[in-house]
């Protein structure tokens, strides 16, 4: 289930784009293709595989039309190649949260663990992401850029938008 998670992230990138890109009514065209999809999967893995299937269409067929239908999306709407190196890297940042997270599971406590998965996911992934070298400095403008058109959000994503930069001016 981890596994096609994470090859679902790049669709999840991918769909960030088109909102930040102010390119919303392809990210519901698209999004339909995505639900017919994943229906599709359902449709024709249950039957056969019972809740196996269900399972298999939830967690690995649907990483997998994710990231398919909107790296395409971005591709043809809005004329975005996606860089497969970095994409690799940014999967290998995902290795290295979830042996973060593996190791949080150490402890005998849920509190300790909820914390500690809070910081690994705040302070720790964006490290990763940085070292890999999947996040650039260009990266981090675009991403200031998108939160200036959404103030609501702007003051929660401010501090770790610094950060990243931070991470990108002195690992670098």
């Amino acid at each position: 289930m981890a596994f096609g998670t994470m090859i679902g992230l790049a669709g999840i990138y991918a769909m960030n784009l088109f909102v930040a890109r102010g390119r919303t009514s392809k990210l519901l065209t698209y999004g339909v293709l995505y639900f017919l999809a994943q229906l599709i999967a359902l449709v024709v893995l249950v039957p056969f595989f019972g809740v196996i299937g269900a399972i298999v269409a939830l967690f690995f067929v649907d990483g997998i039309v994710c990231s398919y239908i909107f790296l395409r999306g971005i591709r043809t709407s809005l004329g975005i190649r996606t860089d497969y190196d970095r994409l690799l890297r940014a999967f290998g940042s995902n290795l290295l949260l979830i042996a973060a997270f593996a190791l949080g599971l150490l402890s005998s406590s849920f509190v300790v663990e909820l914390i500690y998965g809070l910081v690994a996911l705040l302070v720790a992934y964006p490290f990763f992401l940085v070292i890999l070298r999947a996040v650039k400095k260009e990266d981090v403008q675009i991403m200031r850029e998108a939160v200036e058109k959404l103030p609501s959000i702007r003051p929660m994503l401010d501090p770790l938008l610094s950060y990243f930069g931070f991470l990108v001016g002195h690992l670098r």
